[in-house]
């Protein structure tokens, strides 16, 4: 075992900075991949979910659960009032945390 450890010292001690520098640069390809996935088939989606034990479920089904946020961005749109009084609300809120927090403490240090 000891005589394996030194061949593969004497081995890496032997390996140049160039002959590393350059492997690296036939691993690391330039190339672009291109992705051809067009999204899963409805009747796919069903035949999976039958599996599942979801017997009810219809193709018609799907493609409206995958419809129904094609109109929602995913967030909310705000004014610039709007998003100034969440502000003030929300120091409003920590504020009232901070009482109930204090009422906690000394609830809980009353024994009765």
């Amino acid at each position: 075992m000891k005589s394996c450890v030194f061949n593969l010292v004497r081995a890496w001690k032997n390996i140049k900075q160039s002959t590393l520098q350059n492997c690296w640069k036939k691993l690391l390809k330039d190339e672009e991949v291109e992705f051809d996935f067009d999204g899963f088939e409805n009747d796919d989606l069903c035949a999976h979910l039958r599996l599942a034990g979801e017997h009810h479920v219809c193709s018609n089904d799907i493609s409206e659960w995958l419809e129904v946020d094609d109109g929602d961005p995913g967030y909310q749109i705000l004014s610039e009032a709007e998003i100034a009084a969440s502000v003030q609300n929300q120091g409003d809120d920590e504020e009232l945390e901070d009482e109930d927090n204090d009422d906690d403490d000394e609830a809980s240090n009353f024994k009765g």
